[in-house]
């Protein structure tokens, strides 16, 4: 068995369930270091994901308890996710009739995400943190939101803001 695969299962079995900060550190995490303006296109895959687990570590303020392979594979079921229940929303918002709020839209997109997956949508939170990113929307169209930071779309500092005051965990640029 190669050694990378015993690693990877022996991470699964040790591994804890995500709490939901972890799981909006691991979003805010992944926006600001696809933002880098300073680094941009300048990292491969693997030194993007390191990256974005020191900045995770860094957010949670706890030390070194996720391995890279753990960050990247949660960043990718989530955003699989997010992504799915962001075209459902974005759809639904298109259709929209007289009357309808925000949050009837969204508690509509809610109530058929979970019809159609046979479960409920979990990242909500998430998702209202990165739905208005730039970074984020715009990496909908590539693989860039799972394999790789290299393709980068510059931003100014001022794009980057968080609408949840809850979310504010010293993940400042520095």
């Amino acid at each position: 068995m190669d050694h990378r695969v015993a690693i990877k299962r022996k991470e699964k079995a040790q591994a804890k369930g995500w709490e939901p900060l972890e799981v909006l550190v691991l979003a805010q995490s992944w926006i600001d270091i696809s933002e880098d303006a300073t680094i941009r296109k300048d990292q491969t895959h693997d030194r993007f994901w390191i990256r974005v687990l020191h900045r995770f570590h860094k957010g949670m303020n706890s030390g070194e308890y996720r391995s890279k392979y753990q960050v990247y594979s949660k960043w990718g079921k989530m955003n699989k996710e997010v992504m799915l229940f962001n075209d459902l929303y974005t759809n639904m918002k298109r259709q929209w009739k007289s009357g309808e709020s925000d949050d009837v839209i969204l508690r509509k997109a809610l109530k058929v995400y979970q019809k159609e997956n046979a479960k409920a949508f979990k990242f909500l939170e998430v998702w209202n943190f990165v739905k208005d990113n730039k970074k984020w929307q715009n990496s909908k169209t590539s693989d860039e939101h799972i394999d790789s930071g290299s393709k980068h779309i510059k931003t100014s500092e001022s794009d980057h803001t968080t609408s949840d005051v809850r979310v504010q965990f010293n993940l400042k640029r520095r």
